[in-house]
């Protein structure tokens, strides 16, 4: 009797001690996913020790009944432990809700016990003498069945009996508790309840090894048609999603069967070249052909594959999951991944120990281009501004998660360039595969580390503060607050506002922002208002509330915004002071253009401005009017950014350009350098080659590297366009 209230203590402790751990840990801290995932673990496991402990206690028949009545309290004990804990910690000492814990943690974490129970007494009934070794075996395949179907499969979320549902990556912040995983889990529960009560309640009535057989029959059956229940993705499933297919040498690329002919010829194109330029810039030979899967939207690719917020590849099986919209500016990012395979380490082709920074320091280092910049111009901001992790830490395990993506891939993208043009490429290779800095470059981290700021400082670059706020003012994931609760209520909230439900949208908004002053929320809140066409009180909330994010990046956007609004009001000369303020900031192309379209339209014509922002639905019509009645040059910015949304600004765009562009400034060569890659993009290789070579003689030091590659790009197109045979070699369908 001792024995077993000493057990029982033993696992109370445990389970409060790791509940108490937790309440210290980012995202763990809260009543919440991540919470009711790791008690699916723990539960399960903690159940298991149970489970041997009431078998060990069965001797008595007369005392049954009583043993199974303490168990079952044990097991509510032990979930209502963690429950309480973290319960009272996010509600005493936290601002999210922690009524919404309790459905992550009834279909997670309680269901855990039952499985775990179930398992130690299956264990048992199979073999009393090999009871642990069983139960090891059993756990072990329940526990890596997620790990070969992500390594096998096109997918990278999974379903699991112990730990439920994972969607694929961390960015992905909105995890609701779908119909999918209510199913799942009921299937799940259903199945071990009937063994439980098979093993407990009637064990005389069947046949060991009947039972045995059936248990081990029916798992593997659910097993091979998870599939077909949508708990996990095949090959064919994606294919017939999407429904186009294009084959040739080098590439299998499978993209949504309505795009245009133009559209496929583009993508053929990029893919063919930038492998081609990556295999020459690594030094890297690979005869396989490589999976390009092109999904519509993120919504299908995280309901088909995961990772709706991310795009990725598998270096292991040569595959690449995108989508339209991401597709061009993510390739190159991608396919370095896929070649790094050629000198990866382990089953799964990546760096030594996994670790992120190598990864992708290693992809943005031969990408160098974010946002159209050079990353070493970008780092130079980064480190200017006091903003740069020490390396150190930056490439100790997984502290790339612990900082934003930007401030992450940027930084260590830029000192993999730093040793990839210092050192070349074989030690790069080798320090993938070895993450022995010492050994490989003679200098420990630190002291690469002063080499490479030193390097970056000596550059023709200038720092503006501005656009170090802008790309690095982010919060890293773990530091959001109530990060999965947010983005569920902000997706109810907008589905609500799409349904012109707009009080109970404003409800969810204004509670949100009241206890997190998440920035989505008091836009989602705003916007509702500018809809209602009370313009005055959208004024006052957004002007109140700009300085709570004075360091942050949204800063400028929500800036930008509020000048809009004050058009709206027809305060003209204050949204025109903004503007100017903002247009001498030099943020990006994209802030530049809108606001010298805004600018253009004051001066000339003010209520013009007002008609175009308020009339939200008929911006690109009345675009296409402004641009007839004003002079081109000061719109055609904005045109080049709205052509890929309207065939008539197109047409206008590309007629201006054709009558002759001269370029005489970083600006005008910028303006160029953005309507090459339009044009390339639908075959007018000419006019976009053109454009940028004049581009080339103005540009921007941040820039250049991108301008030059634009040229290289635009001019291995136009061969190919004029060689068709060269790409021939390939076959087409639409399903």
């Amino acid at each position: 009797m001792k024995l077993k209230l000493k057990g029982k203590s033993f696992l109370l402790i445990i389970s409060i001690l790791i509940s108490f751990i937790c309440t210290r840990l980012p995202l763990l801290q809260i009543f919440d996913y991540e919470y009711a995932v790791v008690f699916s673990f723990v539960n399960y496991f903690l159940s298991a020790i149970a489970g041997f402990l009431f078998v060990r206690g069965q001797s008595s028949p007369s005392k049954t009944k009583w043993n199974r009545a303490l168990w079952l309290m044990l097991m509510i004990v032990l979930n209502l432990i963690p429950i309480a804990i973290s319960f009272l910690n996010t509600f005493l000492f936290g601002v999210c809700d922690p009524y919404r814990g309790f459905s992550y943690f009834l279909v997670f974490a309680i269901p855990a016990s039952l499985i775990g129970f179930t398992t130690a007494l299956f264990s048992n009934y199979q073999s009393g003498k090999y009871k642990f070794l069983i139960f090891t075996i059993i756990s072990f395949i329940m526990l890596t069945i997620p790990i070969v179907e992500i390594y096998l499969l096109p997918q990278i979320y999974f379903y699991n009996p112990i730990l439920t549902f994972f969607p694929g990556t961390i960015y992905d912040e909105d995890i609701p508790i779908s119909f999918n995983i209510v199913v799942y889990k009921t299937i799940i529960v259903i199945f071990f309840s009937i063994l439980l009560y098979i093993i407990i309640i009637k064990p005389v009535q069947f046949k060991k090894k009947y039972i045995t057989l059936g248990v081990y029959f029916v798992a593997i059956i659910f097993v091979l048609i998870k599939s077909e229940l949508g708990f996990q993705t095949k090959f064919d499933k994606i294919i017939q999603s999407l429904g186009g297919k294009y084959e040739s040498k080098n590439f299998v690329i499978v993209y949504p069967k309505e795009i245009d002919a133009l559209e496929i010829d583009y993508l053929i194109k990029l893919h063919e070249y930038e492998l081609q330029n990556l295999k020459n810039q690594m030094d890297i030979r690979i005869n396989s052909k490589i999976t390009s899967i092109i999904f519509r939207n993120r919504e299908e690719k995280r309901k088909i594959f995961g990772a709706g917020q991310a795009d990725v590849s598998k270096p292991w099986l040569n595959q690449i999951y995108s989508e339209l919209g991401t597709v061009d500016r993510v390739i190159k990012h991608e396919l370095v991944h896929i070649l790094s395979s050629e000198f990866g380490v382990g089953i799964f082709k990546l760096s030594k120990n996994f670790n992120p920074s190598l990864i992708e320091g290693l992809a943005m280092a031969f990408e160098n281009n974010y946002n159209d910049y050079d990353i070493d111009y970008l780092a130079y901001q980064l480190i200017k501004s006091n903003s740069n992790p020490p390396l150190e830490y930056l490439f100790a395990g997984f502290d790339f998660f612990s900082h934003s993506s930007s401030v992450a891939y940027i930084y260590s993208g830029s000192f993999m360039n730093y040793l990839r043009r210092i050192y070349g490429n074989e030690k790069i290779k080798l320090l993938y595969q070895t993450m022995d800095f010492e050994k490989i470059y003679k200098k420990n981290l630190s002291q690469l580390e002063k080499g490479f700021i030193k390097n970056l400082e000596a550059q023709d670059y200038k720092f503006n503060s501005s656009q170090a706020m802008l790309y690095f003012g982010r919060q890293p994931i773990f530091k959001k607050v109530c990060l999965r609760q947010t983005a569920i209520l902000l997706k109810e909230a907008q589905e609500r506002k799409n349904d012109n439900d707009f009080r109970s949208a404003k409800a969810i908004y204004r509670q949100l922002f009241k206890k997190t002053h998440n920035i989505n929320s008091l836009i989602g809140y705003v916007e509702i208002i500018l809809k209602q066409k009370k313009y005055s009180d959208a004024e006052k909330i957004v002007s109140k509330e700009i300085e709570r994010y004075s360091e942050n990046s949204s800063y400028y956007y929500l800036k930008f915004w509020l000048a809009d609004i004050k058009v709206l009001c027809g305060k003209f000369d204050e949204a025109a002071l903004i503007y100017n303020e903002l247009k001498n900031k030099h943020l990006s192309f994209n802030y530049e253009a809108y606001i010298k379209f805004r600018l253009s339209l004051l001066n000339s014509n003010p209520n013009s401005v007002r008609e175009f922002l308020s009339k939200t639905k008929f911006r690109n019509e009345l675009l296409i009017d402004i641009a007839k009645k004003m002079n081109q040059s000061e719109v055609v910015d904005v045109q080049i950014l709205q052509a890929e949304e309207s065939d008539e600004i197109y047409k206008i765009t590309k007629a201006y350009f054709e009558e002759g562009f001269d370029v005489e400034s970083v600006k005008s060569a910028e303006t160029a350098f953005y309507a090459s890659k339009l044009f390339l993009k639908n075959a007018e290789y000419n006019l976009a080659e053109d454009l940028i070579k004049k581009a080339l003689n103005f540009a921007p030091e941040n820039k250049k590297q991108n301008y030059l590659e634009q040229l290289l790009r635009t001019n291995w197109f136009k061969y190919q366009s004029e060689n068709k045979s060269r790409l021939n070699d390939s076959s087409y369908s639409k399903n």
